[in-house]
């Protein structure tokens, strides 16, 4: 959809566009990953509408869709990873991920 060119900008940051974008270019080694970005996005939405009222469907629902995230990690995105990325630069990795956050 064609925009002003001052709306342009915020319009091709839109995150549901992005994934969508990665969605429709997907093959069948990175769909994994596109899974993964899309599933943070959905957890971390829906833990921020955690209430004290929340109906227990809601949190088991939650609950089960966390566990299935975890599930693709472990299963496909990690060992595509371990696949695709040298040993050395996996190894730098984690290093800057212990490294002290400033």
């Amino acid at each position: 959809m064609k925009r002003h060119p001052a709306l342009a900008p915020w319009s091709r940051d839109h995150h549901a566009l992005v994934i969508a974008r990665r969605l429709r270019h997907a093959d069948e080694h990175d769909a994994a990953v596109v899974r993964t970005l899309l599933g943070h996005m959905l957890l971390r939405r829906d833990v921020a509408r955690l209430s004290e009222t929340a109906p227990l469907e809601w949190l088991h629902g939650l609950g089960e869709r966390l566990s299935a995230h975890v599930k693709l990690e472990e299963h496909e995105l990690f060992p595509l990873i371990e696949h695709t990325i040298p040993e050395p630069e996996l190894s730098a990795l984690a290093d800057r991920l212990a490294a002290p956050q400033t």
